[in-house]
C-alpha cells in the first residue's frame, strides 16, 4: 500500500489598533476507501497545531481529557486528519497585559467512509491571558462544542451529546 496525502492551512488577520480580526482554514486529506491501492490519509496537522480549546488542541486532547472521538479515519484528539475546519476570530488587547480572545470554527471530515455525516461540528471559544511577568501568563478559557452527526458512527439512531470546557492554567516560558 502507497501512502500518500495532502494537507494545508491558510491564515489571514486584520490589525488596527488593539483590535484584530482574522480567519482560518486548514485540511488534512482523508482516506478514500475506493482506492483500496493506496493510503490517502497519512498528513496529520500536528500535535502542535491548536485551532480551538476542544477540537485538535494538544492541552486537552493529549495532556488532560483526551479524544472526544475516533472513528471512520478522523481523530477529534491533538491531531487532525481527514478534516476540515473553518474559523473566524476576533481579539482585543486593551493593554500590553491582557488579551482578549474569541472564535467561532466550523468542522467537517473529508471523507466519510462508515459515518453517519460528515458534520464534525461547531465550536465557540473565548479566552483572556494576562502576562503577570515577562515569562509567566495566566490563562483562562472556556468552549462550548455543538457535535455533529459524525459523532453518531455508522447509525443515526445513536444520539450524541454536546462538550464543554473551562480551564485555567499558567504558562511558564523559559
Amino acid at each position: 500500500v502507497k501512502d500518500a496525502g495532502l494537507g494545508y492551512y491558510a491564515s489571514a488577520r486584520y490589525t488596527a489598533g488593539p483590535l484584530r480580526v482574522g480567519a482560518l482554514y486548514a485540511f488534512a486529506q482523508g482516506d478514500d476507501p475506493a482506492t483500496t491501492d493506496k493510503h490517502e490519509g497519512t498528513v496529520l496537522a500536528g500535535t502542535d497545531f491548536d485551532p480551538c480549546l476542544l477540537l485538535w488542541n494538544s492541552w486537552v486532547g493529549a495532556k488532560w481529557a483526551g479524544s472526544m472521538g475516533t472513528h471512520a479515519g478522523a481523530t477529534t484528539s491533538d491531531t487532525m486528519s481527514n478534516a476540515s475546519i473553518w474559523q473566524v476570530n476576533v481579539g482585543f488587547a486593551p493593554s500590553k497585559k491582557l488579551d482578549l480572545f474569541a472564535s467561532l470554527s466550523f468542522a467537517s471530515a473529508h471523507q466519510k467512509r462508515t459515518s453517519v455525516g460528515t458534520d464534525i461540528g461547531t465550536e465557540i471559544d473565548v479566552q483572556a491571558s494576562y502576562q503577570i511577568f515577562g515569562n509567566l501568563q495566566y490563562v483562562v478559557g472556556a468552549a462550548y462544542f455543538n457535535a455533529g452527526d459524525w459523532f453518531k458512527g455508522t447509525s443515526a439512531a445513536n444520539t450524541i451529546g454536546n462538550n464543554y470546557l473551562i480551564q485555567h492554567r499558567l504558562n511558564v516560558t523559559f
